[in-house]
């Protein structure tokens, strides 16, 4: 290059070899010490999976699996450490190199003066030892090439200055290995042919992508699916789980499960059903009529039977919205669940909005009853085919509970009464709006957002007995 004086040259330089520095520093750091980690990790796995494979009859880890993964995991390590290796090799040949060039380019400059010129003494000055420049003819004569006469130019991802210092590091980020070597059938020999980062890193990408795709097989064989359609169908669903008790505590009964925190359903003839847990579904079926389905849990086979009944709402009610309110069973319901244990869901309850229809106006209501006095009926499923069951919806007007309240919010004393729901008044409005309701029973509240002409949060204090304080509003326009 013209005017490429020796301060130039030596700016250049130092730039080069700071950023080389920069790169391994990083490649230590931020690359290196992970590899370490997972190499660590996944032998830990493995004795895991060695220890869980002897003791339990299915396995969700397969100890060959992972040790392929612990295998591959070190040999990407070992892998990442050549090419470091290769790096700080690559620093100081640059280095070597740099000097080399810039006594040579000294001494060029220095030819055809006088003797006792500048240019004589800088190029002494800067004259690199003979190891230097044995060094530096050392991998200038390494036959290292950037192209082939083949035709087939498989290297042409080296780079120019790679070939110079006789160092490929690009080769580590080059290469694949063949389809036939995925994760199920790679074996120690096929891995160890994996010597480029690029080919290590994908094989143990795909191994580690086999291992821990097997636990999410392994459950999902082990549930029964269960495709269960209704007869008839509803505007609104809610789902809920519950804690039941145990074929175990066959003396328990109806008055023993109040309050205590597990669900005893009730049947026609005053006899109980019991259950490790249940799957509870309500359902809205318009015209005031709410369904309530009770599906027990079974470990080896699916259900036989479900209990249903149906609330009916009296007076011009419509249900716009259902919610389960309670602990749902996630935190307290376990595989090796104790039946001797004394479970502790908390407070539950049925949470409805309402729609009441007057003659001026239209009002929002939201209702909250317990349901673990509700009486059920038993029936069975209707199987149409394997794993295919059918609820059947026939309202017995004998047998439904009724919701009944006087237009003054106070149920009336004719005796009538089965379930007395507790009232929120959420706001007048226009029957175009809607309104969908949050739940919390951790933290004993309800949310209820109203959208239409203009959009409005109540938040509600469940838990106590409603006056004005209790209530937070938010309206703002929608």
């Amino acid at each position: 290059r013209p005017h490429f004086h020796d301060q130039l040259f030596q700016r250049e330089a130092r730039g080069i070899e700071a950023s080389a520095a920069s790169v391994e520093g990083i490649l230590r750091s931020n690359v290196l010490s992970h590899l370490r980690a997972v190499v660590y990790e996944t032998e830990e796995l493995y004795g895991l999976a060695r220890a869980q494979g002897n003791s339990e009859k299915v396995s969700f880890i397969d100890p060959e699996m992972t040790l392929r993964l612990y295998t591959a995991s070190r040999l990407l390590f070992l892998t990442f450490q050549r090419c470091i290796a290769q790096i700080v090799e690559a620093r100081s040949r640059l280095h070597d190199f740099l000097a080399w060039m810039r006594g040579s380019a000294s001494q060029i400059r220095a030819r055809g003066t006088a003797m006792d010129s500048v240019q004589r003494k800088n190029a002494s000055d800067r004259r690199v030892p003979n190891g230097v420049i044995l060094r530096v003819t050392d991998f200038l004569s390494m036959p290292i090439k950037s192209t082939l006469t083949d035709g087939t130019n498989k290297l042409k991802h080296r780079n120019l200055t790679e070939c110079i210092i006789g160092l490929p590091i690009s080769d580590f980020f080059a290469g694949e290995i063949e389809q036939e070597q995925a994760a199920d059938n790679a074996t120690i020999s096929n891995m160890n042919n994996a010597n480029t980062l690029k080919s290590a890193l994908k094989m143990t990408f795909q191994i580690s992508s086999a291992l821990f795709e097997q636990p999410r097989h392994v459950l999902s064989q082990s549930f029964h699916r269960l495709d269960v359609h209704f007869a008839k169908q509803h505007t609104h669903m809610a789902l809920h789980r519950r804690i039941g008790v145990g074929h175990a505590r066959v003396g328990v009964s109806q008055e023993d499960g109040k309050g205590r925190g597990f669900f005893l359903p009730k049947l026609l003839d005053e006899s109980n059903e019991l259950s490790h847990y249940w799957m509870l579904l309500a359902r809205s079926l318009g015209n005031g009529l709410v369904e309530f389905i009770a599906i027990p849990g079974c470990e080896a086979q699916p259900p036989s039977f479900y209990l249903q009944t149906h609330l009916r709402i009296a007076g011009e009610y419509d249900v716009s919205d259902i919610a389960f309110y309670g602990d749902d069973g996630n935190s307290s319901l376990a595989p090796n669940i104790d039946i001797d244990a004394e479970p502790t869901e908390g407070k539950q309850s049925l949470g409805l909005i309402v729609k009441r229809h007057n003659t001026e106006a239209t009002e929002d209501e939201l209702w909250l009853l317990h349901y673990d006095a509700i009486v059920f009926g038993k029936f069975h499923f209707v199987k149409r085919a394997t794993n295919h069951l059918t609820i059947a919806t026939e309202v017995n007007e004998d047998f439904c509970t009724w919701i009944n309240v006087g237009d003054d919010g106070t149920p009336p004393s004719d005796g009538s009464l089965d379930v007395i729901p507790k009232r929120r008044i959420i706001r007048d409005s226009s029957n175009k709006q809607s309104s969908q309701m949050n739940l919390c029973g951790s933290r004993g509240t309800g949310g209820v957002v109203s959208s239409g002409y203009a959009c409005s949060l109540d938040i509600f204090d469940l838990e106590e007995d409603e006056e004005p304080d209790d209530d937070i509003r938010f309206v703002g326009e929608g």
